[in-house]
Order: structure tokens, then sequence, then C-alpha cells
């Protein structure tokens, strides 16, 4: 059975991402959180881990054995896009 992570680097993969970067922006993750949970260092918080489900498939039971991050993330939007905020 694949780990979490080799289940992420295989949806980046599959759907033609060219960049980490651009999947962390379509999974609305910060792309050092993505490089971590591709590499099996840390794992989604349960609210994040469920929208990744939404849009991956993996389930969110496949990052059970790695710890689960409840803090919350960082440059982390629900659209998954940047916001432009002017002062």
């Amino acid at each position: 059975m694949q780990s979490a992570g080799e289940q992420l680097l295989n949806w980046i993969e599959r759907k033609g991402f060219q960049t980490q970067v651009e999947a962390a922006k379509e999974l609305g993750l910060s792309p050092a959180m993505l490089s971590l949970m591709v590499n099996n260092r840390r794992s989604p918080g349960r609210s994040t881990a469920l929208e990744i489900e939404e849009r991956t498939g993996i389930p969110v039971r496949a990052w059970e054995s790695i710890a689960i991050d409840e803090s919350p993330i960082q440059n982390r939007h629900k659209s998954g896009k940047r916001k432009n905020h002017k002062a």
C-alpha cells in the first residue's frame, strides 16, 4: 500500500502539475506544507485532510500513520488562490 505522501505525489503527476507550487495552490496549501506532506513528514489537520480527500480521493485515514497537525496552516485559502489585499 502506498503512503499518503506517495498517493499525493501520484495525484500531482496524474493532474499534470509542472511543480509542487502549482499543486499547492490548487489544494490551498503552502508549498512548504505540501513538500512536508509529500515526504511523509507532516500530515494535514482534520479539516484540511477532508478537503484533500474531496479534491484528490486520498482518504483521511491515509494520513493516520503520520501525526496530524491541528495547527492552522499559514497562507491557506479555501479557494486555493491568494487574495490581493490593498492598503
